[in-house]
């Protein structure tokens, strides 16, 4: 290993350390006793394991919440251990105190699909997915039936979207996070349709791309890193890249888009579409969400 890189190591386990104190929920998972639900429970407490981490695991809004806990509450011990998992029955909806609590989660788990109203018949994700996705600090991973929603090592490769903004390094910070933890290889697209209307955008977003993969390289010399130019939309490109993925990483917003927009159109489609599950995040922010 370089010098270089060993600098680059030692300074990503020093922020993951400060991270881990500052997010003292550790992953938080959303549980409604949903099968997708108890999907998101196992991919949160396979990533509080990885992670070494404490695994949350957050009810809210509902009738009897100690009962909807309960069997969510012996599945996540089961997985993650009696001494590392806390449980935390929530007040008013359950998108806004996920969005309320995300400031002290490392990350938020959720299923797309939840129990009752939010599971609307036809719609491929349901509101508190979206809104939790749209509105939560941190990052946010949308878990789905069907696809590959697989925690743990496999084969698949993670996929995360670039174009050069802000939120999309951050989620190439977060696919390399993921990767290695997976030990897994990273796909980076990078989709040249979608450049703004400038000119020159399109050999920026590639040349970015470019330099922003080659540095994940130098500091992380054990991983497989492979960038790939898409001359198609980034909402295509992502969605094709999903159905042999097992997890594909988007920013929230990306380069266009309209001021105030707290999740982009590339994010929306992908979150609610993708055959694998997503994650989403964003480089900075406050959860805009309040529980009431």
């Amino acid at each position: 290993m370089s010098a270089q890189a060993g600098d680059a190591r030692a300074e990503q386990a020093s922020s993951k350390a400060q991270a881990s104190a500052a997010s003292p929920l550790g992953v938080l998972a959303g549980y409604d006793g949903s099968p997708d639900a108890e999907r998101a429970l196992r991919w949160a407490a396979w990533e509080a394991r990885a992670r070494r981490t404490m695994l949350t695991v957050l009810s809210a809004g509902q009738a009897d919440i100690d009962a909807v806990l309960a069997p969510g509450m012996r599945l996540a011990r089961e997985l993650a251990g009696e001494d590392r998992t806390r449980r935390l029955a929530a007040t008013g909806s359950a998108a806004a105190a996920l969005c309320a609590h995300s400031a002290s989660a490392e990350l938020i788990v959720v299923g797309a699909r939840g129990s009752g109203r939010d599971s609307m018949p036809g719609m491929p994700i349901g509101s508190v997915s979206l809104q939790v996705a749209a509105n939560a600090t941190g990052p946010v991973i949308v878990i789905r039936s069907g696809g590959h929603a697989t925690s743990g090592h496999t084969s698949l490769p993670i996929v995360v979207g670039l174009d050069g903004s802000p939120d999309s390094h951050a989620a190439a910070q977060f696919a390399v996070e993921e990767a290695a933890l997976r030990h897994c290889h990273l796909i980076a697209v990078c989709a040249l349709a979608d450049s703004p209307g400038v000119l020159g955008a399109a050999g920026h977003i590639r040349q970015d791309a470019g330099q922003l993969m080659a540095r994940h390289e130098r500091e992380n010399p054990e991983l497989d890193i492979r960038c790939e130019m898409s001359a198609g939309s980034a909402r295509s490109a992502l969605l094709e890249a999903s159905v042999g993925a097992q997890l594909v990483v988007v920013g929230a917003r990306g380069l266009g888009g309209f001021t105030g927009m707290t999740m982009g159109s590339v994010g929306l489609a992908v979150t609610s579409y993708a055959r694998s599950p997503v994650a989403v995040i964003r480089a900075s922010g406050r959860a805009r969400l309040r529980a009431s």
